[in-house]
Protein backbone atom coordinates (compact mmCIF):
# COMPACT_ATOMS: atom_id res chain seq x y z
CA UNK A 1 0.00 0.00 0.00
CA UNK A 2 2.88 2.61 1.07
CA UNK A 3 6.57 2.00 1.37
CA UNK A 4 7.63 -0.04 4.07
CA UNK A 5 9.80 2.96 5.65
CA UNK A 6 6.55 4.83 6.44
CA UNK A 7 4.71 2.43 8.16
CA UNK A 8 5.65 4.13 11.85
CA UNK A 9 6.47 7.40 9.73
CA UNK A 10 3.82 10.24 11.38
CA UNK A 11 3.90 13.73 12.35
CA UNK A 12 1.88 13.97 15.14
CA UNK A 13 4.51 15.92 17.33
CA UNK A 14 4.88 18.59 15.32
CA UNK A 15 1.82 18.75 12.97
CA UNK A 16 0.86 22.04 14.37
CA UNK A 17 3.98 23.84 13.22
CA UNK A 18 3.83 21.89 9.64
CA UNK A 19 0.70 22.43 9.06
CA UNK A 20 1.02 26.09 10.15
CA UNK A 21 3.79 26.72 7.16
CA UNK A 22 1.25 25.88 4.51
CA UNK A 23 0.83 28.72 2.47
CA UNK A 24 -1.75 29.13 -0.90
CA UNK A 25 -1.32 32.22 -3.02
CA UNK A 26 -4.46 32.28 -5.60
CA UNK A 27 -3.87 34.03 -9.06
CA UNK A 28 -0.31 33.24 -9.58
CA UNK A 29 0.43 33.90 -12.90
CA UNK A 30 -1.16 37.26 -13.96
CA UNK A 31 -1.66 36.13 -17.80
CA UNK A 32 -3.16 33.03 -17.15
CA UNK A 33 -6.37 31.88 -19.49
CA UNK A 34 -7.94 28.67 -18.83
CA UNK A 35 -9.36 27.88 -22.46
CA UNK A 36 -5.73 28.46 -23.77
CA UNK A 37 -4.05 26.76 -21.65
CA UNK A 38 -6.71 23.77 -21.49
CA UNK A 39 -6.30 23.97 -25.41
CA UNK A 40 -2.30 24.09 -25.57
CA UNK A 41 -1.90 21.38 -23.51
CA UNK A 42 -4.54 19.05 -24.64
CA UNK A 43 -6.49 18.83 -21.42
CA UNK A 44 -9.34 16.89 -23.19
CA UNK A 45 -7.49 13.75 -23.67
CA UNK A 46 -5.24 13.85 -20.74
CA UNK A 47 -5.04 10.62 -18.98
CA UNK A 48 -4.30 10.00 -14.97
CA UNK A 49 -1.01 9.75 -14.14
CA UNK A 50 -1.47 9.23 -10.62
CA UNK A 51 -0.99 5.55 -10.06
CA UNK A 52 -0.06 3.47 -6.78
CA UNK A 53 3.64 3.63 -6.91
CA UNK A 54 5.44 6.38 -9.44
CA UNK A 55 2.91 9.45 -9.72
CA UNK A 56 3.24 12.17 -11.98
CA UNK A 57 5.59 12.32 -15.11
CA UNK A 58 9.41 14.53 -14.45
CA UNK A 59 9.43 17.64 -16.49
CA UNK A 60 6.76 16.94 -18.93
CA UNK A 61 6.66 21.09 -19.23
CA UNK A 62 10.41 22.04 -18.56
CA UNK A 63 10.64 24.93 -20.69
CA UNK A 64 8.98 28.39 -21.36
CA UNK A 65 5.88 27.07 -18.81
CA UNK A 66 8.21 26.07 -16.00
CA UNK A 67 10.59 29.10 -16.64
CA UNK A 68 7.11 31.49 -15.97
CA UNK A 69 5.83 29.22 -13.02
CA UNK A 70 9.44 29.31 -11.42
CA UNK A 71 9.60 33.38 -11.64
CA UNK A 72 6.55 33.85 -10.29
CA UNK A 73 6.42 31.46 -8.02
CA UNK A 74 10.06 33.12 -6.46
CA UNK A 75 7.58 36.61 -6.39
CA UNK A 76 5.49 34.57 -4.62
CA UNK A 77 7.63 33.41 -1.62
CA UNK A 78 9.32 36.85 -1.54
CA UNK A 79 6.20 38.52 -1.11
CA UNK A 80 5.00 36.04 2.27
CA UNK A 81 8.49 36.11 3.66
CA UNK A 82 9.56 32.48 2.46
CA UNK A 83 13.06 33.43 1.04
CA UNK A 84 13.82 32.12 -1.76
CA UNK A 85 14.43 29.04 -4.20
CA UNK A 86 17.89 27.41 -3.28
CA UNK A 87 17.30 24.41 -5.48
CA UNK A 88 14.84 22.78 -7.51
CA UNK A 89 14.90 18.73 -7.21
CA UNK A 90 12.45 18.36 -9.92
CA UNK A 91 9.42 19.31 -11.81
CA UNK A 92 6.25 16.68 -11.75
CA UNK A 93 3.50 16.97 -14.21
CA UNK A 94 0.13 15.55 -12.44
CA UNK A 95 -2.95 14.15 -14.06
CA UNK A 96 -5.60 12.77 -11.68
CA UNK A 97 -9.47 12.28 -12.18
CA UNK A 98 -12.08 10.06 -10.23
CA UNK A 99 -10.49 6.70 -11.03
CA UNK A 100 -7.00 7.45 -9.30
CA UNK A 101 -6.34 5.52 -6.17
CA UNK A 102 -5.48 8.44 -3.95
CA UNK A 103 -4.87 6.16 -0.84
CA UNK A 104 -2.38 4.12 -2.87
CA UNK A 105 -0.46 7.05 -3.87
CA UNK A 106 -0.47 9.08 -0.03
CA UNK A 107 3.11 10.20 0.01
CA UNK A 108 6.23 12.67 0.83
CA UNK A 109 7.67 14.86 -2.08
CA UNK A 110 11.63 14.74 -2.92
CA UNK A 111 12.79 17.05 -1.20
CA UNK A 112 11.22 15.26 2.21
CA UNK A 113 14.69 15.04 3.98
CA UNK A 114 15.50 18.57 4.19
CA UNK A 115 14.10 20.80 6.65
CA UNK A 116 13.44 23.46 4.10
CA UNK A 117 12.32 21.05 1.61
CA UNK A 118 9.28 22.58 0.13
CA UNK A 119 6.88 21.93 -2.39
CA UNK A 120 5.32 24.28 -4.80
CA UNK A 121 1.77 22.92 -6.21
CA UNK A 122 0.80 24.89 -9.00
CA UNK A 123 -3.04 24.53 -9.95
CA UNK A 124 -3.09 23.97 -13.88
CA UNK A 125 -5.66 22.64 -15.37
CA UNK A 126 -9.33 21.77 -13.65
CA UNK A 127 -12.44 22.87 -12.34
CA UNK A 128 -12.70 24.83 -9.25
CA UNK A 129 -13.42 22.38 -6.60
CA UNK A 130 -13.02 19.49 -8.75
CA UNK A 131 -10.56 17.84 -6.39
CA UNK A 132 -7.90 19.01 -4.10
CA UNK A 133 -4.74 18.01 -1.76
CA UNK A 134 -5.51 16.28 1.53
CA UNK A 135 -2.58 16.03 4.42
CA UNK A 136 -2.31 13.79 7.01
CA UNK A 137 -0.79 13.06 10.16
CA UNK A 138 0.57 9.37 9.52
CA UNK A 139 0.46 7.13 6.49
CA UNK A 140 -2.74 4.75 8.47
CA UNK A 141 -4.83 7.95 8.71
CA UNK A 142 -8.08 7.89 6.84
CA UNK A 143 -9.19 11.46 8.60
CA UNK A 144 -6.99 14.15 6.79
CA UNK A 145 -5.59 17.22 8.77
CA UNK A 146 -6.42 19.15 6.08
CA UNK A 147 -7.73 19.62 2.84
CA UNK A 148 -7.16 22.34 0.21
CA UNK A 149 -9.45 22.68 -2.73
CA UNK A 150 -8.36 22.72 -6.41
CA UNK A 151 -8.76 26.41 -7.74
CA UNK A 152 -6.69 26.83 -11.37
CA UNK A 153 -3.86 29.77 -10.68
CA UNK A 154 -3.26 28.94 -7.23
CA UNK A 155 0.17 27.76 -5.92
CA UNK A 156 0.00 25.78 -2.22
CA UNK A 157 3.48 26.06 -0.95
CA UNK A 158 3.69 23.20 1.52
CA UNK A 159 6.59 21.08 3.68
CA UNK A 160 7.65 18.50 1.65
CA UNK A 161 7.50 16.08 5.03
CA UNK A 162 3.83 16.03 5.01
CA UNK A 163 1.76 12.51 4.36
CA UNK A 164 -0.37 13.95 1.28
CA UNK A 165 -2.35 13.02 -1.59
CA UNK A 166 -5.07 14.21 -4.13
CA UNK A 167 -8.88 13.42 -3.84
CA UNK A 168 -11.63 14.69 -6.46
CA UNK A 169 -15.26 15.32 -5.72
CA UNK A 170 -17.44 13.82 -7.99
CA UNK A 171 -20.01 15.48 -10.58
CA UNK A 172 -17.51 17.86 -12.41
CA UNK A 173 -16.37 17.40 -15.86
CA UNK A 174 -14.06 15.79 -17.83
CA UNK A 175 -14.48 12.91 -15.36
CA UNK A 176 -13.54 15.58 -12.19
CA UNK A 177 -9.63 15.74 -14.03
CA UNK A 178 -7.15 18.36 -12.93
CA UNK A 179 -3.80 19.10 -13.71
CA UNK A 180 -1.09 20.25 -11.09
CA UNK A 181 2.52 20.75 -12.18
CA UNK A 182 4.64 20.73 -9.05
CA UNK A 183 8.05 21.93 -8.17
CA UNK A 184 9.55 19.51 -5.38
CA UNK A 185 12.07 22.10 -4.00
CA UNK A 186 14.61 23.47 -0.98
CA UNK A 187 14.20 27.33 -0.18
CA UNK A 188 16.99 29.50 1.08
CA UNK A 189 17.33 29.70 5.38
CA UNK A 190 16.16 33.16 5.12
CA UNK A 191 12.27 33.08 5.57
CA UNK A 192 11.09 34.18 8.50
CA UNK A 193 8.39 31.26 8.82
CA UNK A 194 10.71 28.47 7.44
Amino acid sequence: MYPLQYIDYTIKEKKHELLSKIRIVDDLLPDMESISIRKKYDFDNLISNYNDGKIGDDGRLVGEFSTKLVFYSEMALANINYGKLKKIHSHVFLVSDNQSDFKKSMHLDDTKNDPYGYTLSYHMMGDENCGGTSFYEDFHSDTPLLQIPFKENRLVIFPACIPHTGYTNHGYPNNSKRVIYTLFTILANKGSVI
